[in-house]
Formats: C-alpha cells, structure tokens, sequence
C-alpha cells in the first residue's frame, strides 16, 4: 500500500521493477469508437474481474448494451470469470 494514496497497490506486474499501480476497465463501443463506462480499481485481480462486471451489468441496466463480444487481458481468463460470462452467452 502506497504511504500516500492507500488505494494503490504495489505490483510486480513486469520483468522491470515492481511500482504502484491502479488499473482501468473500460466498456467501449467498438463499431462507434466510443468509450460508454470506465472504472478504476486497485490492480488486484478480484477488483478487477468485480469492476468488469459491474461495468458491463450497468451498462445492461442504464442503457440496455449487452456486448457480443469481450476483450480483455489474461488476468479475466480465469475460471470464476469465464464461467460467468459464459452462462451469459459471451
């Protein structure tokens, strides 16, 4: 934890040195290049993967957007998370 910002999480995500860190999740309408919903979190994988979710579901909520498709880094590729949006049909 960062001494100056608490919400930072110290990540030792690269070869390189290890460093403070937070990490953005955006929601993005791809045929319009559009950025609809973005947020921030911890870079904590949990953090992550709930940010994804809510983001999506609230887009779902608000506007009725329901992606066809995902794209995302290795750190969504896990099997709580794919078992999730995959009961959903993504």
């Amino acid at each position: 934890m960062a001494p100056t910002d608490p919400a930072t999480r110290f990540t030792a995500a690269t070869p390189d040195r290890a460093f403070f860190s937070y990490s953005i999740n955006y929601f993005i309408d791809l045929d319009h290049a559009v950025v609809v919903d973005v947020e921030a979190t911890t870079s904590v994988r949990q953090a992550e993967v709930t940010a994804q979710r809510r983001v999506i579901e609230r887009k779902q909520e608000r506007f009725c957007l329901w992606p066809e498709r995902l794209a995302a880094d290795t750190a969504y590729g896990d099997a709580a998370i794919r078992s999730h949006w995959s009961s959903r049909k993504l």
